[in-house]
């Protein structure tokens, strides 16, 4: 079974990777990274995260290809935020993000959202 505290970074920025898994880690999440959208595909549908962070720009598969699979898929309830420096949040929060941050974000800012999402109901 997956660490219930897992969280999935779809990213094509290496530096963004290891600094997501650097401060997340940090904080006690268990954290996976992958390079791209369909690695990351692969990854949720062997282990499913309890949430994935996407960046929205990559090559080949954009984010919101990503998300639309996610969600078709059989872990669709899975949770997913956004990261990117374009997009509409709106159009992405429509297409069944639970949550959008604007690259540059406040990494503060980033783990209160993080943390919502594992956060006791």
């Amino acid at each position: 079974m997956d660490h219930p505290r897992t969280i999935l970074v779809i990213d094509d920025d290496d530096a963004m990777l290891e600094l997501l898994a650097s401060l997340l880690s940090d904080e006690g999440y268990a954290v996976r990274t992958a390079h791209s959208g369909l690695i990351g595909l692969t990854a949720i549908s062997e282990a499913p995260p309890g949430l994935v962070l996407l960046d929205w720009m990559m090559p080949f598969m954009r984010g919101d290809e990503v998300l639309r699979r996610i969600r078709a898929g059989i872990h669709a309830s899975v949770p997913v935020v956004i990261l990117s420096a374009n997009g509409d949040a709106h159009a992405l929060l429509a297409e069944g993000a639970n949550a959008f941050m604007q690259k540059p974000f406040d990494l503060d800012a980033l783990l209160t959202c993080v943390g919502g999402f594992f956060a006791a109901p």
